[in-house]
């Protein structure tokens, strides 16, 4: 897997922002929301498939992870200042943006908050809003980081063990995966990959990412309804981490959605195996929007 070329800036503000760049140095720029645990070196998961396409693939820490400094009172609707923070320093008119799982909601909050700069969504086993049902698991986990005392302490600990023990986590998600995910977990170089981006995740310590479950389970302060540019959506039948249900709602939820629901494909397998199609797809979808408005520089 290539190394990423790392990279950080400071806000108006004093706060670090923290992303890696994968791919060709020259490609067309994209923006990688990565899911969670998850940190911007999830992105390495794709860089194979950035240099046979020529994306140069950006993905950013938010808040509280990896290398971007916390920020007490932020929502999902804050992010894409950020995102527009590192757009601006690199000088990227326009970023067409790939959310993976518990990403998904911050690669929306781009589009449904300035359109124009972020002009094509792509969503991988995306993370719905909280109507959308969620397995027991993870409603444990959410309800217990939203919930009163003891809930967050409770959720504290689970949290400490996950992030201490990243391969222990990724033999937990095998345990009830479909035959599509434990095959790709049976890949070193796969494994690796999420290991480091789940430890990397929690460097900083825990806040980061308990507060990120919150945010999940509150109001994400824009409605999907409000995003106005293309999204394509991909979500396997049979993911077993986030409910097929999600990608459902979504799709009908958004106005301009095209949507695949491939039946073998789990939550890990789709990312992974489909990468170069994902990617291929929202590139082209990125050149029309180019076309129609102002073009990516």
């Amino acid at each position: 897997m290539e190394e990423a070329r790392e990279r950080k800036l400071t806000t108006a503000d004093g706060r670090a922002i923290g992303f890696a760049e994968f791919g060709p140095a020259d490609g067309l720029p994209f923006l990688y929301c990565h899911g969670f645990p998850g940190s911007r070196l999830e992105a390495a998961l794709a860089a194979g498939a950035c240099h046979r396409l020529g994306i140069r693939l950006i993905a950013l820490d938010r808040p509280g992870i990896g290398t971007s400094s916390p920020r007490a009172d932020r929502g999902i609707a804050d992010w894409p200042q950020d995102a527009l923070t590192v757009a601006d320093h690199l000088d990227i008119h326009c970023l067409p943006v790939l959310g993976i799982s518990g990403g998904a909601p911050y690669a929306l909050a781009c589009s449904a908050l300035a359109p124009k700069r972020f002009p094509a969504i792509g969503l991988v086993a995306p993370l719905g809003p909280p109507p959308c049902r969620l397995q027991i698991h993870q409603r444990l986990v959410i309800g217990l980081a939203a919930g009163p005392f003891p809930g967050p302490t409770l959720c504290r600990l689970l949290l400490r063990f996950f992030s201490a023990q990243p391969a222990f986590l990724l033999a937990l998600m095998a345990l009830r995966a479909p035959a599509a995910d434990r095959a790709v977990l049976e890949r070193s170089e796969i494994r690796t990959v999420f290991q480091r981006s789940f430890a990397e995740a929690s460097r900083q310590g825990l806040n980061g990412l308990q507060q990120e479950l919150q945010l999940y389970a509150s109001s994400w302060g824009y409605a999907p309804g409000d995003v106005g540019v293309p999204v394509l959506l991909w979500h396997g039948i049979k993911d077993k981490i986030v409910p097929v249900t999600h990608g459902q709602w979504l799709a009908s939820a958004l106005p301009q959605c095209r949507a695949s629901f491939p039946a073998g494909d789990g939550h890990i397998s789709l990312p992974v195996d489909r990468c170069r199609e994902i990617l291929a797809a929202l590139l082209t979808e990125a050149r029309l929007s180019a076309a129609a408005g102002p073009g990516c520089r």
